[in-house]
């Protein structure tokens, strides 16, 4: 019996110490041969199996789905930050902000250019749709830079799961990155735009945690605690604690990392 109870223990460890290693030598083979081969090599993790939960219903988006019109009832923002402490946390935004997108280093010029409307009543999502309109941003979707193979992979998988929108790899022909990351973002924004304003904030919360999750556990390009964690929770109850303008600033920030990272592979 104690034979049996000392084998079962030994086996356990062993078992135990096998997927401990997959999943710490999971992050390094992701960046270095991307999240579908490593998937092959060693299978999907335990928490990727866990988080993959269903999307709620994602709204289709037209030319009138902005309008004031459609909207029954407008979306009274609950959370609250101080005002001595949003400066701060818009000026840490816009500085990464500027490097998510453009992949250059704020100087103050730029910072203090686009912290003029934040401080003047503007929204983080406002900031972000004139700084890709802008004419810096349009010289860069002029680049001749054709997407990385990974960046061309996973852009049909995003559409598909967090846009509702089946694409076909010539669909991206004439894009680079920067066009890519834009049109994902821009999507995304709608989409939860659309919750606010139909009286979704569920889905909004939702959408939001599900996409946290599952990006965190493909990508091991998160610097802060808070982004890399893969439980949906978490995100979610985050997401329930601060302002609606500061979740959509996260997807905007995590969208163009993402791609950006994935335009670095092969």
């Amino acid at each position: 019996m104690i034979k049996k109870v000392l084998v079962t223990l030994l086996i356990s460890s062993q078992v135990f110490a096998i997927t401990n290693i997959t999943e710490l030598i999971r992050p390094y083979l992701t960046d270095l041969i991307g999240s579908e081969f490593t998937e092959r090599l060693i299978g999907k993790s335990e928490q990727k199996k866990v988080n993959k939960v269903e999307l709620p219903p994602i709204p289709e988006i037209t030319q009138n789905t902005k309008s004031v019109d459609v909207f029954k009832e407008k979306f009274i923002e609950k959370n609250k930050v101080r005002k001595e402490d949003k400066q701060g946390y818009d000026y840490n935004f816009v500085r990464e902000l500027i490097l998510s997108t453009r992949n250059i280093k704020a100087d103050d010029v730029e910072v203090r250019r686009w912290m003029n409307p934040l401080e003047q009543g503007g929204s983080r999502e406002g900031v972000y749709r004139a700084m890709v309109l802008d004419s810096y941003y349009a010289n860069l979707e002029n680049y001749n830079q054709p997407l990385s193979k990974s960046a061309l992979d996973y852009a049909q998988k995003f559409f598909k799961r967090f846009v509702g929108k089946k694409v076909k790899p010539s669909q991206f022909q004439g894009m680079n990155i920067y066009t890519v990351k834009r049109i994902a973002t821009e999507n995304c924004l709608d989409i939860l735009d659309v919750y606010l304003q139909t009286n979704q904030y569920e889905n909004f919360l939702s959408w939001y945690s599900i996409f946290s999750g599952e990006i965190a556990t493909d990508f091991s390009v998160w610097e802060s605690k808070m982004r890399s964690n893969t439980n949906i929770g978490k995100h979610k109850k985050w997401a329930s604690s601060v302002p609606t303008e500061f979740v959509k600033s996260e997807v905007i920030l995590k969208i163009h990392k993402i791609f950006n990272n994935l335009q670095q592979r092969n």
